[in-house]
């Protein structure tokens, strides 16, 4: 099985909920199994500012999908949640991006791996630091603390929400 890291935001409806159901159909993904969850963090928003503070979470998981099906996948899950790409870093119910597939590359039109601008986004970066803090950038080979040192200070704050996933 192949290790993922997947980062899932949203800042429509209501996003906890989104969080939890969607994590809750990944789980249902066939040959795929959740490791781990990490806590919640509030972030306000890049690029397009007149929206609402997102809610972001990583999820690592185990699949034996290739990175192609898994991105198929969830992108019917956030069909799920009616997500519209109307407006580029525009509000959203839901979001899941693939941040890292097993620690290949790929540049595809369709796919990039691992995720372009994952090592500028601290709502990416800080709540990786709880599941793989030894986890080294496949491409620039650097710690996910020097990424964290060189992003721009978005506020990204950790919820104060202990155990926020049950299922």
């Amino acid at each position: 099985m192949k290790d993922v890291i997947l980062s899932i935001g949203s800042n429509l409806g209501n996003r906890i909920e989104f969080l939890k159901s969607s994590i809750k159909n990944i789980r249902l993904l066939a040959n795929t199994t959740i490791a781990n969850i990490s806590d919640v963090y509030e972030t306000e928003p890049i690029g397009v500012s007149k929206q609402g503070n997102y809610l972001n979470c990583i999820v690592y998981l185990k699949t034996d999908l290739s990175p192609y099906d898994l991105l198929t996948e969830i992108n019917g899950i956030e069909k799920m949640y009616k997500r519209e790409r109307m407006i580029k870093w525009g509000p959203r119910t839901l979001d899941i991006d693939i941040i890292d597939y097993d620690n290949k590359t790929v540049n595809t039109k369709q796919l990039t791996l691992p995720h372009p601008r994952m090592h500028k986004r601290r709502f990416v970066l800080l709540p990786m630091t709880e599941i793989n803090p030894d986890y080294i950038h496949p491409i620039y080979r650097i710690s996910l603390f020097t990424m964290l040192e060189q992003t721009e200070k978005q506020k990204c704050v950790k919820m104060n929400m202990e155990n926020w996933y049950n299922e």
